[in-house]
């Protein structure tokens, strides 16, 4: 991932080396010193971030989090509890020999469950519909 990541944005510059005290003869060290410098990395162990964990396996939310970085977008922060929006919406479709649920969650991901084989007009349109 750090070399991809090194590659992909041209990144040279690797702030003196030893930005992570868990990295020391790792193959790809010259990389994640280049990730961290760029600020693409912060360190697998807040609040010190001092460690990287090299060996750990990159999560979905990790990768997102290199690359909002490393793409300079603005972080998606999620609802309170407390907010109005932050809610779950369900839309119930019907599909031939059962039904399809349409999720919306707070932050405008959505997710459609069992749709069986069957691919609707009525789903498309549903879905069209919540964008």
């Amino acid at each position: 991932m750090a070399a991809f990541l090194v590659q992909a944005l041209d990144l040279t510059d690797n702030g003196g080396g030893n930005l992570f005290i868990d990295d020391y003869g790792h193959t790809f060290e010259n990389d994640i010193d280049k990730l961290g410098t760029a600020g693409v990395t912060k360190g697998c162990n807040p609040p010190t971030n001092d460690r990287y964990c090299p060996d750990d396996l990159v999560q979905r939310d990790q990768m997102a989090s290199f690359l909002a970085r490393a793409l300079g977008l603005d972080p998606i922060i999620p609802p309170t509890r407390d907010d109005p929006s932050a809610e779950l919406t369900f839309i119930f479709l019907a599909v031939a020999q059962g039904d399809a649920t349409l999720y919306i969650g707070p932050c405008g991901e959505m997710g459609l469950i069992d749709v069986n084989r069957f691919k609707d007009d009525d789903v498309l349109a549903a879905m069209d519909t919540q964008g």
